[in-house]
């Protein structure tokens, strides 16, 4: 394994690479994680791919100077790599929100694309995020100017909490993220940043389902953020879209996956 870094405008990009395989497996992890949860899978992964796991912006190691991130990023940044990789095809992972990242990259690399792993994919039914995005951008915008006076936040949280007007998960997850400056700024960027990444369902199922790329598609039976009948949904009718359920949660690349994933990219 080694740890690599890639210079992009102001920024710099961290990423660990590792594996021997022949093809190339660029890899997306979720809010909140960073590159190395990549490495309790590598056993599934390193037999077929050679693996560029990346740190997201404001996550692991990457250090991020631009105000927010956009699709054209990831876009400019894959092409990069695949450059200095000497890789003219190569495959994508996204785990949760690094999901939503490879389905911006369809659109812009499906000719380029040879295989596709997503893991509870977030975008396709996701009981919380929605409701972030439909926010308009003015009053995330207010938001954020809040979070520097965090105190009054919490109170206006706890009261929304209180009033059923944000659910338990929404609550939870943006007051563990308060307590520090990082974190603050790492929540309210991705929440800026979240418009360049919706895309409709059945937009990219349909474009999916038409391309020659075979996509395996991971969700968990237990998974509480993304369901289990939206992977169910994503496969139907899809000849090339393989869905695994998995005995598990939302945090399912672990161990425990090896063993099916092994089998799966060597099927595929």
């Amino acid at each position: 394994m080694q740890r690599k870094t890639l210079s992009y405008r102001q920024s710099t990009v961290s990423y660990l690479r590792f594996g021997e395989g022949e093809q190339l497996l660029l890899a997306f992890h979720g809010f909140g994680d960073r590159a190395a949860m990549w490495l309790g899978i590598e056993e599934g992964l390193a037999q077929k791919f050679t693996v560029i796991a990346l740190d997201l912006p404001f996550h692991g190691h990457t250090i991020w100077h631009e105000k927010v991130f956009r699709g054209r990023d990831f876009e400019a940044i894959v092409h990069e790599l695949t450059k200095i990789e000497g890789k003219e095809r190569f495959s994508l992972a996204g785990f949760s929100f690094g999901a939503r990242i490879v389905e911006r990259l369809l659109f812009r690399f499906e000719h380029r694309i040879d295989h596709i792993l997503m893991f509870a994919p977030d975008g396709f039914g996701t009981k919380w995020l929605f409701e972030i995005t439909m926010i308009p951008r003015p009053i995330r915008r207010f938001t954020k100017w809040l979070l520097d006076r965090p105190q009054w936040f919490v109170r206006i949280l706890s009261f929304f909490y209180k009033y059923k007007l944000i659910n338990r998960f929404i609550y939870k997850f943006t007051y563990n993220h308060l307590g520090r400056i990082e974190r603050r700024t790492r929540l309210f960027t991705y929440w800026l940043s979240m418009d360049d990444f919706v895309i409709k369902p059945e937009r990219f199922k349909a474009k999916l389902k038409k391309s020659e790329i075979q996509a395996n598609v991971f969700v968990g039976k237990n998974d509480d953020i993304v369901p289990l009948s939206s992977g169910c949904w994503l496969a139907e009718n899809a000849p090339n879209i393989r869905l695994h359920i998995v005995e598990d949660g939302h945090k399912l690349v672990n161990h425990n996956l090896i063993a099916d994933l092994k089998k799966a990219v060597l099927d595929g």
